[in-house]
Protein backbone atom coordinates (compact mmCIF):
# COMPACT_ATOMS: atom_id res chain seq x y z
CA UNK A 1 0.00 0.00 0.00
CA UNK A 2 1.06 3.65 -1.01
CA UNK A 3 2.55 5.47 2.02
CA UNK A 4 0.95 8.72 0.42
CA UNK A 5 -2.04 10.65 2.06
CA UNK A 6 -4.68 10.84 0.26
CA UNK A 7 -5.87 14.48 -0.50
CA UNK A 8 -9.46 15.07 -1.00
CA UNK A 9 -10.70 18.19 -2.51
CA UNK A 10 -13.89 17.93 -1.18
CA UNK A 11 -12.75 17.46 2.56
CA UNK A 12 -10.37 20.83 2.29
CA UNK A 13 -13.03 22.59 1.19
CA UNK A 14 -15.29 21.36 3.69
CA UNK A 15 -12.31 22.23 6.69
CA UNK A 16 -11.79 25.78 5.20
CA UNK A 17 -15.82 26.51 5.31
CA UNK A 18 -16.06 24.99 8.85
CA UNK A 19 -12.67 27.38 9.96
CA UNK A 20 -14.26 30.25 8.29
CA UNK A 21 -17.30 29.76 9.91
CA UNK A 22 -15.59 29.68 13.61
CA UNK A 23 -13.70 33.33 12.51
CA UNK A 24 -16.70 34.78 11.66
CA UNK A 25 -18.62 33.39 15.01
CA UNK A 26 -15.61 34.54 16.72
CA UNK A 27 -15.69 38.21 15.35
CA UNK A 28 -19.04 38.65 15.96
CA UNK A 29 -18.65 37.60 19.67
CA UNK A 30 -16.02 39.35 20.16
CA UNK A 31 -17.01 42.78 19.09
CA UNK A 32 -20.40 42.24 20.62
CA UNK A 33 -18.92 41.03 24.52
CA UNK A 34 -15.45 41.17 24.35
CA UNK A 35 -12.23 39.26 23.69
CA UNK A 36 -11.70 38.27 27.57
CA UNK A 37 -15.67 37.48 28.27
CA UNK A 38 -15.80 35.09 25.09
CA UNK A 39 -15.74 31.33 25.66
CA UNK A 40 -14.01 28.89 22.60
CA UNK A 41 -17.01 27.06 23.95
CA UNK A 42 -19.52 29.58 22.69
CA UNK A 43 -17.62 30.19 19.80
CA UNK A 44 -18.63 26.41 19.17
CA UNK A 45 -21.89 26.86 19.80
CA UNK A 46 -22.22 30.23 17.26
CA UNK A 47 -20.65 27.97 15.18
CA UNK A 48 -23.10 25.40 15.47
CA UNK A 49 -19.66 22.85 16.12
CA UNK A 50 -17.93 21.13 18.69
CA UNK A 51 -14.98 22.55 21.26
CA UNK A 52 -12.99 20.38 20.51
CA UNK A 53 -13.34 21.70 16.67
CA UNK A 54 -12.81 25.09 17.68
CA UNK A 55 -9.26 24.04 18.84
CA UNK A 56 -7.98 21.40 15.90
CA UNK A 57 -9.30 24.24 12.74
CA UNK A 58 -7.94 27.33 14.81
CA UNK A 59 -6.29 26.76 17.85
CA UNK A 60 -7.99 27.78 20.52
CA UNK A 61 -8.53 32.02 20.73
CA UNK A 62 -5.17 33.44 20.65
CA UNK A 63 -4.68 32.28 17.26
CA UNK A 64 -8.25 33.17 15.91
CA UNK A 65 -7.25 37.04 17.36
CA UNK A 66 -4.00 36.24 15.22
CA UNK A 67 -6.00 35.15 12.22
CA UNK A 68 -8.35 37.75 12.38
CA UNK A 69 -5.48 40.75 12.77
CA UNK A 70 -3.47 39.18 9.99
CA UNK A 71 -6.81 39.01 7.46
CA UNK A 72 -6.20 42.93 8.02
CA UNK A 73 -1.94 43.43 8.37
CA UNK A 74 -1.95 41.63 4.67
CA UNK A 75 -4.66 42.70 2.93
CA UNK A 76 -4.11 43.36 -0.49
CA UNK A 77 -4.74 47.42 -0.71
CA UNK A 78 -1.75 48.04 1.76
CA UNK A 79 0.19 46.28 -0.98
CA UNK A 80 -1.72 48.57 -4.01
CA UNK A 81 -1.39 51.41 -1.99
CA UNK A 82 2.52 51.44 -1.60
CA UNK A 83 2.96 50.54 -5.47
CA UNK A 84 1.06 53.61 -6.61
CA UNK A 85 3.22 55.48 -3.88
CA UNK A 86 6.53 54.29 -5.36
CA UNK A 87 5.25 55.10 -8.86
CA UNK A 88 4.21 58.61 -7.75
CA UNK A 89 6.12 61.78 -9.23
CA UNK A 90 4.67 64.36 -6.98
CA UNK A 91 4.97 64.64 -2.96
CA UNK A 92 1.15 65.46 -2.87
CA UNK A 93 0.12 62.21 -4.56
CA UNK A 94 2.20 60.85 -2.10
CA UNK A 95 -0.03 62.26 0.80
CA UNK A 96 -3.44 61.70 -0.99
CA UNK A 97 -2.92 58.06 -2.31
CA UNK A 98 -1.89 56.94 1.61
CA UNK A 99 -4.61 58.39 3.01
CA UNK A 100 -6.97 57.08 0.59
CA UNK A 101 -5.34 53.70 1.07
CA UNK A 102 -5.16 53.72 4.76
CA UNK A 103 -8.80 54.72 4.62
CA UNK A 104 -9.97 52.15 2.55
CA UNK A 105 -8.41 49.53 4.87
CA UNK A 106 -9.57 51.04 7.87
CA UNK A 107 -13.01 51.17 7.22
CA UNK A 108 -12.85 47.59 5.78
CA UNK A 109 -11.12 45.95 8.99
CA UNK A 110 -12.78 48.41 11.55
CA UNK A 111 -14.78 45.69 13.35
CA UNK A 112 -11.20 43.91 13.87
CA UNK A 113 -9.03 46.77 14.78
CA UNK A 114 -12.23 48.07 17.78
CA UNK A 115 -11.88 44.38 18.68
CA UNK A 116 -7.91 44.36 18.58
CA UNK A 117 -7.48 47.59 20.95
CA UNK A 118 -10.32 47.03 23.62
CA UNK A 119 -8.56 43.72 24.00
CA UNK A 120 -5.31 45.13 24.58
CA UNK A 121 -6.00 47.27 27.19
CA UNK A 122 -6.36 43.79 29.18
CA UNK A 123 -5.26 41.05 27.83
CA UNK A 124 -1.23 40.34 26.87
CA UNK A 125 -1.44 37.92 23.80
CA UNK A 126 -3.83 41.04 22.31
CA UNK A 127 -1.44 43.49 23.60
CA UNK A 128 1.41 41.82 21.34
CA UNK A 129 -0.81 41.48 18.33
CA UNK A 130 -1.64 45.24 18.48
CA UNK A 131 2.38 45.46 18.62
CA UNK A 132 2.76 43.64 15.64
CA UNK A 133 0.09 45.54 13.24
CA UNK A 134 1.76 48.70 14.92
CA UNK A 135 4.86 47.87 13.75
CA UNK A 136 3.81 46.70 9.90
CA UNK A 137 1.55 49.38 10.04
CA UNK A 138 4.56 52.41 10.54
CA UNK A 139 6.93 50.02 8.45
CA UNK A 140 4.19 51.24 5.82
CA UNK A 141 4.29 55.07 6.96
CA UNK A 142 7.97 55.00 6.81
CA UNK A 143 8.33 54.00 2.80
CA UNK A 144 5.40 56.56 2.25
CA UNK A 145 7.81 59.41 4.67
CA UNK A 146 10.88 57.91 2.33
CA UNK A 147 8.96 58.99 -1.01
CA UNK A 148 7.88 62.09 0.09
CA UNK A 149 11.80 62.77 0.71
CA UNK A 150 12.37 61.29 -2.20
CA UNK A 151 10.68 63.47 -4.30
CA UNK A 152 11.88 66.80 -2.46
CA UNK A 153 8.13 67.55 -0.95
CA UNK A 154 8.87 67.42 3.15
CA UNK A 155 8.51 70.58 4.74
CA UNK A 156 11.84 72.72 6.09
CA UNK A 157 12.49 71.65 10.01
CA UNK A 158 10.82 67.94 9.42
CA UNK A 159 13.45 64.91 9.17
CA UNK A 160 12.25 61.72 7.99
CA UNK A 161 11.61 60.46 11.54
CA UNK A 162 9.53 62.95 12.38
CA UNK A 163 7.69 62.75 9.36
CA UNK A 164 6.61 59.38 10.11
CA UNK A 165 5.20 60.57 13.82
CA UNK A 166 2.98 62.84 12.03
CA UNK A 167 1.67 60.28 9.70
CA UNK A 168 0.93 58.05 12.92
CA UNK A 169 -0.65 61.02 14.71
CA UNK A 170 -2.82 61.60 11.31
CA UNK A 171 -3.63 58.45 10.17
CA UNK A 172 -2.73 55.67 13.01
CA UNK A 173 -5.64 52.94 14.43
CA UNK A 174 -6.72 55.29 17.00
CA UNK A 175 -7.40 58.12 14.92
CA UNK A 176 -9.79 57.07 12.68
CA UNK A 177 -11.52 55.51 15.27
CA UNK A 178 -11.55 58.89 17.62
CA UNK A 179 -13.15 60.64 14.47
CA UNK A 180 -15.45 57.90 13.37
CA UNK A 181 -17.17 55.79 16.35
CA UNK A 182 -15.85 58.21 19.30
CA UNK A 183 -17.28 61.72 17.34
CA UNK A 184 -19.15 59.91 15.07
CA UNK A 185 -17.91 61.58 11.42
CA UNK A 186 -18.57 59.77 8.47
CA UNK A 187 -15.36 57.81 6.61
CA UNK A 188 -15.70 60.58 3.82
CA UNK A 189 -15.37 63.38 6.22
CA UNK A 190 -12.57 61.99 8.24
CA UNK A 191 -10.33 61.05 4.92
CA UNK A 192 -10.94 64.68 4.04
CA UNK A 193 -10.00 66.05 7.25
CA UNK A 194 -7.09 63.60 7.74
CA UNK A 195 -5.89 64.05 4.28
CA UNK A 196 -5.65 67.88 4.56
CA UNK A 197 -4.02 67.97 7.73
CA UNK A 198 -1.60 66.05 6.71
CA UNK A 199 -0.80 67.85 3.84
CA UNK A 200 -0.70 71.04 5.71
CA UNK A 201 1.64 69.46 8.27
CA UNK A 202 4.11 67.48 6.26
CA UNK A 203 4.69 69.12 2.80
CA UNK A 204 6.47 72.16 1.46
CA UNK A 205 3.95 75.42 0.73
Amino acid sequence: MSGRRYHSPRRAEAAAATRQSILDAAKELFATHGYVATTVTRIAAAARVGTNTVYTNTGGKPQILRDLVTVGVEDPIAEQTLARIAAADDALDVVVYAVEGIRRDSEKHAEVVEILLDAASVDAHAAELLRFAQERFRDALRTTTDRIVALGGLREGLDAAGATDVLWYYLGLSSWRVLVRENGWDWDTAERWLRDQTVAALLTG
